[in-house]
């Protein structure tokens, strides 16, 4: 499923800012799949910008992942998250994320909507926005920076296991071993 909507070919790009980049392929088809169409100004309007290589935060991802499965947004349900007001850009989307089962949140009860999300966070959300949870089953260890007990091991040993990811590459692109 996921090797099939990575497909990309070179091309134009609808971002001003991604030509040259190492994830340019992957940013258009974000565009082209997913509806995702960058930053826009105060005015709502588009400068046509993807900013890739800036960290992405937690509703961000919420966004991305929704318009990639073609969920229309849920109406945010005010307290579902301390610290998720139902005016807010990323609302709907945090809350449609959550019923999806893709997101938890925190025992506080917060999302951190604002806060960088990591590698590992990413990683399980996208699995679950395309695998049930109980279909994610790994066994070992792909790298060496991450242990077996963390919360994550499944899903980084699993995406390596179905080939999604190799892990970083040092300065002449040989694989280190590391997650990240």
């Amino acid at each position: 499923v996921m090797a099939s909507f990575f497909k990309v070919q070179a091309g134009s790009f609808f971002f001003n800012d991604v030509g040259g980049h190492w994830g340019a392929n992957f940013i258009q088809v974000l565009h082209e799949q997913c509806n995702v169409d960058g930053y826009s100004d105060e005015n709502g309007d588009l400068l046509l910008l993807f900013k890739p290589n800036n960290y992405i935060t937690r509703a961000e991802i919420a966004m991305i992942l929704m318009k990639c499965n073609g969920l229309a947004a849920q109406n945010y349900v005010a307290g579902t998250f301390v610290d998720v007001l139902a005016y807010e850009w990323y609302s709907d989307s945090v809350y449609t994320a959550k019923l999806q089962g893709w997101f938890r949140g925190y025992t506080d009860g917060s999302f951190r909507p604002h806060q960088d999300i990591t590698r590992a966070e990413a990683l399980k959300a996208i699995l679950l926005s395309v695998y049930d949870e109980s279909d994610i089953i790994a066994s070992g260890t792909a790298f060496q920076d991450v242990s077996s007990t963390a919360w994550y091991a499944r899903y980084v040993n699993f995406a390596y296991q179905q080939d999604f990811i190799d892990g970083y590459k040092d300065g002449s692109g040989n694989l280190t071993g590391l997650f990240g």
